[in-house]
């Protein structure tokens, strides 16, 4: 269920309910999560800083894990 990317990373896709769902292992404390989106009210999940404009810079988008707070840059 679960195959290798880029070397490092750990995908597996799953169906509940009808919709795909990405699993990912943290690359630092190795808990698998689900690959979401982190929204204002989420601690986890794709981040990005913003400019004094309050827009996004994507340059800066990373990922913080939901287990340990863990931050993968890449």
């Amino acid at each position: 269920m679960f195959d290798e990317v880029d070397g490092y990373s750990v995908v597996g896709a799953g169906l509940e309910g009808g919709q795909r769902r990405f699993y990912v292992s943290c690359r630092h404390c190795g808990e698998y999560q689900i690959l979401e989106w982190g929204g204002k009210d989420v601690t986890h999940g794709i981040k990005w800083d913003k400019d004094e404009q309050d827009n996004a810079l994507s340059e800066t988008a990373h990922y913080v894990c939901q287990h340990h707070g863990c931050v993968i840059e890449e």
